[in-house]
């Protein structure tokens, strides 16, 4: 199985060591997500992959309202191979939900975590939502508080087939984990293992799907011109 982690930039140096300890738990490729502020394809240029592993550029969106939003979704949307918003605040989760050019919500954990509307939202928009275990492993609050949120999360995201990714959303070598580790922990908050096998490709499979539409090859869901 082609497993696909999401991570987090943080420096040259610091991402070489990430992408050769994640092609060592057997990962296929690593989705790098930079911060809107300082993103640059210049830094996924200098990158240096290990052999038979994928690197995607990844964009973090952070706003605070929806006319921030939206003006960086259409800023970074033909930009990176996945475009990604910084959630964690009920309002911002529910308006990242809306956009059908946003491909993942980070951090749902925060705030009240999702509810009824920012599911269906999602789920009708494409729109996949993060379970960062970096959340769960260096919660400031109580544990059972953040389980509680990701166990509601997950029972809403099934309830309207809402697309899931689980992530390490690792920092550094030290936050991440084998596909094994991510599949065990998930279970605390009640993903099954098929659950957490389908949100370890998940990533991969959004990937593709921009690509096709940018290279005009799928015109809508289910409509793909064959060449």
């Amino acid at each position: 199985m082609e497993f696909c982690d999401c991570i987090s930039y943080k420096g040259k140096e610091n991402m070489q060591e990430m992408l050769l300890l994640l092609k060592r738990y057997g990962f296929a490729g690593a989705i790098v997500l930079v911060k809107d502020d300082i993103f640059d394809e210049k830094i996924f240029e200098s990158m240096i992959p290990p052999r038979e592993f994928k690197v995607f550029s990844g964009i973090e969106i952070f706003a605070d309202s929806l006319s921030n939003l939206k003006k960086k979704v259409y800023k970074f949307r033909r930009r990176g191979d996945l475009l990604a918003v910084h959630g964690g605040n009920d309002r911002i989760d529910r308006m990242a939900s809306r956009e059908k050019e946003i491909n993942l919500v980070r951090h749902t954990e925060g705030g009240h975590g999702i509810d009824h509307i920012t599911a269906r939202f999602a789920a009708e928009n494409g729109v996949a939502m993060d379970f960062c275990l970096t959340a769960l492993i260096y919660s400031r609050t109580s544990m059972p508080a953040i389980l509680g949120k990701m166990r509601r999360n997950l029972m809403l995201m099934r309830k309207y087939k809402t697309p899931m990714i689980l992530s390490t959303g690792g920092e550094n070598k030290f936050d991440l984990r084998p596909p094994r580790q991510m599949t065990a922990l998930s279970e605390l908050f009640g993903m099954t293992r098929e659950e957490s096998l389908r949100s370890l490709k998940m990533p991969l499979e959004i990937v593709d799907k921009n690509r096709r539409y940018k290279e005009g090859r799928l015109i809508r869901d289910g409509v793909e011109i064959v060449r």
